[in-house]
C-alpha cells in the first residue's frame, strides 16, 4: 500500500512501517479494490490512496515513520465545487424547477452532508477510510471522503469521469421529483414545516463536546416545551444541526409525535 510514499527514509523505519500496514490491512485491502464499487480505474494510484487519507492518519504516520504524506483535504476542496457544478446543471434541465429559490434548494438535497453520508454508507466506501481517530468520530468524514473521490477522479481522469461518477452516486436523487427530493434537506424541510405548520421557527443549540486528535466535535440539539427532541453531532455546528434535524423528521414529523407535542398555542 505505502508504495506511494516511499522515501529514502521509509527504510529506516521499515518495522514501523509494516506494524501500520498490518494495523490497517482491511481499509488497505478495501482501496486496493474499491475501482470496482466505483466504476472507474485510476491511473495514478496515489490520488486514490489520497483520497482515503484523513489528515489524523497523516499525522499518526509521520509521528511513526517521518513519512508525509497528503490528506484529501484539497481534493475535497475540489471535489465540492465539481459536485455543485455537475448537480447544478442537471437539475437545471428539470421541467419541475421553474426559479432559482427551487433550484437551490434542490441542490442543496442533493449535495448536503446527511445525503452524501448515506450514498457513501450505501457503497461501504467507509470501509477505506484511513483515520486515527475514535470508530464514532470516523463516520463524521463520510461526505467528505465522497467530495474527494470526486476531487481525485476530475484530476486523474476529468470532468467527463468526475461527471459519470457522481451520476452513479446520485442516481436515485435524480429520479426522484422535486418534492419527495426536498424532503432529503431535512434541516429545510424541519425549518419550513415548523413555520407552516405551527407558525414559528425552532432553535437549534449547540455545544463544542471534545477534541479527538485535533478535530472538534460539535453537538447540536432540539429542545421544544421542555422537551429534548433529538442530539446529533458532527465536526461543524451547521453539520451537526442538518443531522439533528434529520432524526427530529424521521422520528418525529413522519411519525406525527410532532404535532401530539406542539400546538400553536403552546410552542414554547
Amino acid at each position: 500500500m505505502f508504495d506511494y510514499v516511499v522515501k529514502p527514509s521509509f527504510f529506516s523505519y521499515f518495522k514501523e512501517m509494516k506494524e501500520i500496514e498490518q494495523k490497517y490491512q482491511k481499509e488497505i485491502d478495501f482501496i486496493l479494490n474499491v475501482e470496482n464499487v466505483i466504476g472507474y480505474k485510476f491511473k495514478n494510484k496515489n490520488l486514490l490512496f489520497e483520497a482515503f487519507t484523513h489528515k489524523s492518519f497523516v499525522s499518526y504516520l509521520h509521528r511513526k515513520t517521518q513519512i508525509k504524506i497528503s490528506s484529501f483535504e484539497r481534493l475535497e476542496f475540489l471535489g465540492d465545487a465539481v459536485l455543485s457544478l455537475i448537480v447544478s446543471s442537471n437539475i437545471y434541465h428539470r421541467k419541475d424547477c421553474i426559479n432559482e429559490n427551487i433550484l437551490s434548494k434542490l441542490r442543496s438535497s442533493m449535495v448536503n452532508n446527511e445525503n452524501l453520508f448515506e450514498h457513501c454508507k450505501r457503497l461501504k466506501l467507509d470501509l477505506g477510510l484511513l483515520t486515527h481517530l475514535k470508530q464514532e468520530n470516523k463516520e463524521l468524514f463520510l461526505p467528505d471522503l465522497i467530495e474527494a473521490l470526486v476531487g481525485a477522479i476530475f484530476v486523474d481522469g476529468g470532468m467527463k469521469n468526475a461527471k459519470k461518477f457522481i451520476l452513479f452516486v446520485l442516481e436515485q436523487d435524480f429520479k426522484l421529483n422535486s418534492k419527495s427530493l426536498k424532503e432529503k434537506n431535512y434541516k429545510q424541510y424541519f425549518l419550513d414545516y415548523c413555520e407552516e405548520k405551527f407558525n414559528f421557527i425552532p432553535q437549534f443549540s449547540y455545544e463544542l463536546t471534545e477534541q479527538d486528535n485535533g478535530v472538534s466535535i460539535y453537538k447540536s440539539f432540539v429542545i421544544l416545551n421542555g422537551i429534548k427532541l433529538e442530539e446529533a453531532y458532527s465536526l461543524t455546528k451547521r453539520s451537526a444541526s442538518a443531522r439533528v434535524s434529520k432524526l427530529i423528521v424521521n422520528n418525529w414529523i413522519k411519525t406525527e409525535k410532532l404535532n401530539q407535542l406542539i400546538t400553536k398555542k403552546e410552542v414554547s
